[in-house]
């Protein structure tokens, strides 16, 4: 490879000692500019691999190579503008490679990867980057790939279009990254992946590959702040289209959607430590065919979440689901919550308490506990419009909640707006497992009608499951959890018809070890061991 003569031009400015500088004519005809603080022009001019390409007398930059010691912390600018020839202003390069750290690092187009930093972790690597994009060429420009390394930490990363099937590594702490244009998963485990990431911005979506780990955004640490103003959405490889961080993050907004993929854990936001201090989801969540896909998850707590959508179950396991280890603070869902084929489906749960959630209505899935929510204890609980269950799969809402009186209720309150129709509110209850006999209940309202839906506080059906497999209950063989007794349901309020299930063979009932008031289509009644069985025989109100 033949080294071609340069051509160089005086600056009108005083020059500091030893700057390189060198000119030379692009493939398209730009005349690029190549500038370091440091260094001189000859060892500038040895450190570029320029090969003869597209128009005549043009070259491509595929390599600058600044491992002369006088390159140690240099600025470097390679910067093109239009000649007289041609040209489209920008000039893509194939590497910048160097084993020291640098300064300030501008490139005017596109690049396929970048290779600095001394080793030292603590200290910047890069103090500053800027491209046009990067991988957007590919190994075209003459990177062998597109892997970037930076060791040391970057206090500052602008790419103003795509990063586009490339890795871009800081192995030390990113503290602000924005990249105008999106993050495009190709190749396995490509993205932006930092040790910590202070803000990263991304101006348009990140979106996964069929590739593992592709499309991702990742922090070994924590993220303090991560906004994607598009869609994140997962591909068909495992982890593809995601924002992981090993520790907790502070602020996440996704803009647009989040859905999942046909990979397994795609289309995800997922945090370590202690969890997610705020979240913000313009759009809706949505399960894909895989498990795990299309969800929020946090191993700690979520202190509060908004989503402008729905949250949306599909054909994977956990699909499309909003869910913590610890606790959420409040959740507010604009749309509704809606179950999907997959098991678990569409769903809202927590290790800890929920505070308060509020969401317009929900629905059932083809899938066993889809359209579920549950949590140790549930504050706060308002429905805006009707919650529907179907005969096969009801929908659940469960939790545990304290053994003793000064605890938490498993459910502060539950309010729906319209009609409760196959839907099961069980106290005491970890999913379907029956745990807690001294499980309370606060106040259940339901503006429209009840129709074939059990509410139990701490009482357990020793009969056959219903026809979904879940227990039915009111049928005379209910009895205390474990023998514990101190379970009580508050209120019930029902405005429209309280009614039993259309089919014969189900049951129902609202049952706990004492009842407060109870009031349906405006009259008052007084629940006793008796029972009372309003207006449909398989539908009791019961003490027990």
């Amino acid at each position: 490879m033949r080294r071609p003569a340069l051509r160089r031009f005086e600056s009108l400015e005083p020059r500091l000692a030893l700057a390189g500088l060198v000119t030379f004519s692009d493939v398209d005809g730009d005349t690029v500019t190549v500038r370091t603080s440091r260094g001189t022009d000859v060892l500038l001019s040895a450190a570029l691999t320029l090969v003869p390409a597209g128009v005549a007398g043009g070259f491509q930059l595929q390599q600058v190579s600044l491992f002369h010691p006088s390159f140690a912390g240099t600025n470097l600018a390679i910067t093109a503008r239009p000649s007289a020839t041609g040209g489209n202003g920008r000039v893509d390069v194939g590497e910048i490679l160097t084993s020291f750290d640098l300064g300030t690092v501008t490139v005017g187009g596109d690049l396929g990867r970048i290779i600095a930093g001394d080793g030292i972790r603590a200290t910047p690597g890069v103090a500053a980057f800027a491209s046009a994009s990067i991988g957007s060429r590919g190994t075209a420009t003459g990177s062998p790939d597109t892997f970037s390394l930076v060791t040391g930490t970057v206090p500052s990363i602008r790419v103003a279009g795509d990063l586009v099937a490339a890795r871009f590594v800081v192995a030390g702490r990113a503290a602000d990254v924005v990249i105008g244009g999106s993050i495009f998963g190709t190749n396995g485990a490509d993205g932006f992946e930092a040790n910590a990431i202070g803000q990263l911005v991304v101006g348009g979506g990140v979106f996964g590959g069929t590739q593992d780990d592709s499309g991702r955004v990742l922090s070994r640490a924590g993220i303090s702040r991560v906004v994607i103003r598009g869609d994140l959405v997962g591909g068909n490889g495992i982890a593809s289209g995601v924002v992981i961080s090993g520790g907790p993050i502070g602020f996440a907004r996704i803009g647009a959607s989040i859905s999942g993929g046909g990979g397994e854990n795609s289309g995800a936001v997922v945090a370590g430590g202690t969890g997610i201090t705020r979240l913000v989801v313009g759009g809706g969540i949505f399960g894909g065919s895989n498990q795990l896909s299309g969800r929020v998850y946090s191993t700690g707590s979520i202190g509060s979440a908004a989503v402008g959508g729905s949250i949306v179950g599909g054909g994977g396991l956990l699909s499309g689901i909003v869910s913590a280890g610890a606790g959420i603070g409040t959740i507010e869902i604009g749309g509704d919550l809606i179950g999907g084929v997959g098991p678990a489906s569409g769903a809202v749960s927590a290790g800890g308490g929920i505070g308060t959630l509020r969401v317009n209505r929900i629905f059932a899935g083809d899938g066993p506990l889809s359209g579920y929510l549950g949590a140790r204890s549930l504050g706060t609980i308002v429905v805006r419009g009707d919650i529907s269950g179907s005969l096969l799969q009801p929908v659940l809402i469960a939790a545990p909640g304290a053994a003793t009186p000064t605890g938490p209720r498993a459910i502060g309150s539950l309010t729906v707006g319209g009609s409760m129709t196959k839907t099961l509110v069980l106290g005491g209850y970890n999913g379907l497992t029956p745990v807690n006999g001294a499980a309370r209940i606060g106040t259940v309202t339901v503006r429209g009608a009840m129709a074939g839906s059990s509410i139990v506080a701490g009482v357990e059906n020793t009969g056959a499951a219903g026809p979904s497999g879940m227990p039915q209950f009111g049928n005379g063989l209910d009895r205390s959890i474990s023998g514990r007794r101190g379970s009580r349901i508050d209120s019930v309020v029902v405005n429209g018809a309280a009614l039993g299930g259309a089919d014969p063979t189900e049951s129902s009932g609202v049952l706990a070890n004492s009842i407060g008031s109870v009031r349906l289509a405006g009259r008052s009644y007084a629940a006793t061991r008796a029972g009372i069985t309003p207006t449909s025989p398989n539908l009791r109100f019961r003490v027990i």
